[in-house]
């Protein structure tokens, strides 16, 4: 790796690392030990997917399989987090829908999403955030998974 790759890699893995942290921490301080960061991205792919319902595109928003998404939605059912209910006109299709409790964690992880822009942003003028926002794009479409 020559310097500037190594740079690049150190920046990304620490900043990975600390969002990670940041995330988790903050969100066992308000929402307590009840979910891990897996079941709180699955109720926030419930949110996203709001409109479309099924258990499909939901598992299609965080590229995991069906399988892996039941099991997950089982324990999300259980603790009282989500609502399962068969689609009536197709048996095979799912619906999913958040309880209060599930809006409620929605609502803190989303604050903690908003608050975390607004401190990257806070510092830096206009150009510097247009710059930054092209940057992450750029980053994110190097990221993007390619169906």
């Amino acid at each position: 790796m020559d310097n500037q790759q190594e740079i690049a890699n150190n920046i990304l893995v620490k900043l990975f690392n600390q969002i990670l942290f940041s995330e988790e921490q903050t969100l066992r301080q308000k929402i307590g030990n009840d979910l891990s960061m897996k079941d709180i991205h699955i109720i926030e792919a419930i949110d996203v997917c709001k409109n479309q319902f099924t258990a499909g595109s939901v598992a299609k928003q965080l590229n995991i399989t069906l399988g892996t998404l039941t099991i997950a939605i089982n324990r999300l059912v259980t603790k009282g987090y989500v609502v399962r209910k068969r689609v009536s006109d197709d048996k095979r299709k799912v619906q999913l829908s958040l309880t209060e409790k599930g809006i409620e964690v929605n609502k803190i992880h989303q604050n903690f999403h908003r608050q975390m822009a607004d401190n990257v942003l806070k510092d830096l003028n206009k150009t510097e955030q247009d710059i930054l926002i092209h940057t992450l794009n750029k980053i994110s479409e190097i990221f993007a998974i390619k169906e």
